[in-house]
């Protein structure tokens, strides 16, 4: 199996702001990856016997997003959510 990255302003990106004296961070990511030979279960295979093929590719696409805060010192609260859609 192999897979191929690559990073440009329109396939890989991530921004980030500060806001309230750094007590506020938030980042958002987007990215798209392809991969292939993808290694899959070979149909033809019999019982018993767990063989291997490489077929097609895939797309992954994505954005996640990050949220970091910190109301009062020592205390610091992380929230992220992501959205995969792989093809």
């Amino acid at each position: 199996m192999r897979g191929v990255g690559h990073s440009c302003g329109n396939c890989n990106s991530r921004r980030q702001a500060s806001l309230f004296e750094d007590k506020l961070n938030a980042s958002i990511a987007a990215y798209r990856m392809l991969k292939r030979n993808i290694a899959t279960f070979d149909p033809r295979s019999g019982t018993g016997e767990y063989f291997v093929i490489p077929v097609g590719e895939q797309v992954h696409k994505g954005v996640e997003i990050e949220i970091v805060g910190s109301p009062v010192p020592g205390l610091q609260l992380v929230a992220s959510a992501g959205c995969r859609m792989p093809r």
